[in-house]
């Protein structure tokens, strides 16, 4: 059990890191979710897109409009805030 858990989330950060390098260029949240091959909009935007955004790792393009057809995100790190 304890392996199962350890490897759910070593598959989380997984995705994490590959999302955060993937978005050193402003990306769409259904480019990012292709990228990791995941269908479920709801999973990825409540386990991976949220998060990065609440801990401010990922920034929205749009800040202004969260909601916007044209929002798009990119790592803190190259953030356009920076």
């Amino acid at each position: 059990m304890i392996q199962k858990i350890l490897n759910i989330i070593k598959q989380v950060e997984d995705r994490v890191s590959l999302i955060l390098e993937y978005c050193k260029e402003p990306r769409t949240r259904d480019e990012m979710q292709k990228k990791l091959g995941l269908k479920d909009r709801e999973y990825f935007r409540s386990t991976i897109l949220k998060p990065l955004l609440e801990e401010g790792k990922l920034i929205l393009t749009i800040p202004d409009k969260p909601n916007s057809s044209k929002q798009k995100y990119v790592s803190k790190s190259i953030g356009i805030n920076d």
